[in-house]
């Protein structure tokens, strides 16, 4: 199982974050957002080339089957990084950020 995530244009990328905390390995679109989210914890692919990401889609789930190392190495990488994902900080951070705005 893996999730493969093609968008053209992501506010954060979310659904990326709940994949990797489930240890669910990840490819999505190589655009800024994702990259940022994911960092290493994903493979990644052109979303104007459906055929790359046929092929990184062939390839990586031919590998999760015959690799289990690529799959605990994904999963590992990917419970990482949603770690440092948290809503305690998510929330602090946009009350700084309307505190600010307030003060002006």
């Amino acid at each position: 199982m893996a999730l493969l995530f093609p968008s053209l244009h992501e506010g954060f990328g979310r659904p990326l974050v709940e994949a990797m905390a489930r240890g669910v390995p990840v490819l999505a679109s190589r655009i800024p957002a994702f990259l940022e989210v994911a960092h290493d914890a994903a493979l990644f692919f052109d979303v104007h080339d459906p055929e790359e990401a046929a092929a990184q889609l062939h390839h990586l789930l031919g590998r999760l089957e015959r690799e289990a190392g690529l799959a605990d190495d994904l999963r590992t990488r990917g419970l990482r990084r949603a770690r440092s994902f948290r809503w305690a900080d998510a929330i602090q951070q946009l009350r700084a950020l309307h505190a600010g705005l307030i003060r002006g």
